[in-house]
């Protein structure tokens, strides 16, 4: 019977040149691959982190089973917050944690794509079920939101406001705990992405567009039934994964369309330049009380993060984030630091391969 060897991927010329050549008695005998290399270890995503708590999450892919994580400081010890055990397929995606680090809400189902379809691993009769749910830190079971999709939840982690993708795209406030789930309108807004709290619970900001126009900056108050406010100019943008909102949520960062980072007033007003933000780099999170950015330069390895001062735009080397492995062409992604900067977190990407020699085929 044929069989699997795995071998170094130093030894790959070397086997093309004398593969051939070697009886097949010559070769020291190897273990064939089993199932487990393969399903293991767990696949980390999506990590998150809380504003005023030394506390993370994430998700997990490991052997199949999709389920939520959580560390806190000083030790950061991963521990299980969900019990979804069952190999099904079923996904668990977009993790958000309320700013004391008490509340982690969460995504079970596949996305939809844009006619509104997505993966229905159990085969479900109804078609697949995608909703939000919601686990404490400190422990206890998981429980069921609602059949909502992309949720942000709100400082004080009473409310999950998610937007809907679709022709319109809806915006949606759901509590946390007991409540009704309540519809917010958005006007002429017919494509969104990204949101973000202000810091008093009151306001979501987030990237939409109206009609073919280009996408720029909304607010929406989500006591109120007016349509969101227009913010900033066409093509300018909040940063995928960035903390954009100030500490005293009076302005917040964006991307203008020729790739400069600038600040902008929450209620509304003129943009201007970052001083000291070089061309390319892109905002993390404000430090320092809001005194301070930290930025980076996307795709660099390892990852230089500056800190930049607001008011005069020094910018001071800040820390060099490195993978504990180099090999596979690795990315840095989603970096975290707590508040008072003394611990930090990434998401890594590295991608490896290994080389296997079937033998014994006739």
């Amino acid at each position: 019977m044929p069989r699997l060897a795995r071998l170094p991927i130093a030894v790959f010329v070397f086997l093309l040149a004398v593969a051939v050549a070697l009886p097949v008695s010559a070769q020291p005998p190897r273990k064939s691959p089993t199932m487990a290399q393969f399903l293991s270890p767990g696949y980390p995503a999506s990590l998150v982190s809380a504003k005023k708590a030394d506390r993370l999450a994430w998700t997990v892919l490991d052997a199949g089973k999709r389920n939520v994580y959580t560390a806190a400081g000083p030790d950061y010890k991963p521990v299980r917050l969900t019990s979804f055990l069952d190999d099904n397929g079923i996904d668990t995606s977009d993790p958000a944690i309320s700013d004391d680090g008490s509340v982690v809400i969460f995504v079970r189902g596949h996305s939809l794509n844009r006619a509104g379809y997505g993966a229905n691993p159990t085969s479900h009769a109804d078609g697949p079920e995608r909703s939000v749910w919601a686990v404490r830190t400190a422990g206890g079971p998981a429980w069921e939101l609602g059949a909502v999709t992309n949720p942000l939840l709100s400082p004080d982690g009473r409310w999950a406001v998610s937007l809907i993708r679709g022709e319109p795209p809806k915006l949606v406030l759901v509590p946390a705990g007991a409540g009704e789930s309540r519809p917010l309108p958005l006007g002429g807004i017919t494509s969104t992405n990204w949101m973000e709290w202000t810091p008093d619970g009151r306001h979501v900001l987030f990237n939409g567009r109206e009609g073919g126009a280009g996408f720029r900056v909304f607010r929406k108050d989500v006591t109120s039934p007016a349509p969101p406010e227009a913010l900033t100019p066409e093509g300018y943008a909040i940063p995928w994964g960035s903390q954009p909102v100030s500490p005293d949520g009076v302005r917040f960062f964006a991307v203008a369309p020729e790739g400069r980072v600038v600040f902008s007033p929450s209620q509304g007003g003129d943009t201007a330049p970052v001083p000291g933000v070089e061309a390319g780099e892109e905002p993390i999170q404000w430090i320092d009380g809001g005194k301070a950015i930290l930025v980076r330069q996307p795709g660099e390895v390892p990852a230089r993060i500056w800190r930049v001062a607001v008011a005069t735009g020094q910018r001071t080397f800040f820390r060099e984030l490195t993978p504990p492995d180099l090999s596979g062409g690795t990315s840095i992604t989603d970096v975290r630091f707590t508040p008072d900067l003394r611990s930090y977190a990434f998401d890594y990407w590295s991608l490896l391969s290994d080389l296997y020699l079937v033998e014994g085929l006739r």
